[in-house]
């Protein structure tokens, strides 16, 4: 991911940030041998939850397995938003699975449907 797609995505561009999020590998070492974890996907999140205010946290729940959490507090009920950072493998994949590419109106590049748009939708951003 180049650094102007990156600073896009942290001024809240949706475009870019699911870009940036499809272009951080986090291939599950669990279902693939030498998968990346999420590590790096988790710091991206963190990040974009840190610069919303929020009181963010990353826990890691097994070797290279990172969770984020982030809490904003107030007066009304309480919401939970719940996704996955990791991805299956890229063993197989007939287009380069991270460079995140644009074709057609689309979004190319393991998880840019499962889960990494989705996980967008449930990060705060500004209204487009």
């Amino acid at each position: 991911m180049n650094a102007d797609t990156l600073e896009l995505a942290r001024v809240g561009d949706p475009i870019s940030l699911t870009r940036a999020l499809v272009s951080t590998p986090s291939v599950n070492p669990q279902l693939e041998e030498g998968g990346s974890g999420e590590q790096e996907t988790a710091a991206l999140v963190a990040e974009w939850l840190d610069s919303w205010g929020l009181d963010t946290r990353i826990t890691e729940i097994s070797p290279n397995r990172f969770n984020v959490v982030g809490k904003l507090e107030g007066e009304g009920p309480t919401l939970l938003l719940n996704g996955h950072l990791d991805t299956v493998g890229v063993s197989g994949m007939t287009i380069p699975p991270f460079d995140a590419k644009i074709e057609g109106g689309r979004i190319w590049g393991r998880g840019s449907c499962d889960m990494k748009a989705g996980l967008l939708q449930s990060l705060p951003r500004p209204s487009v």
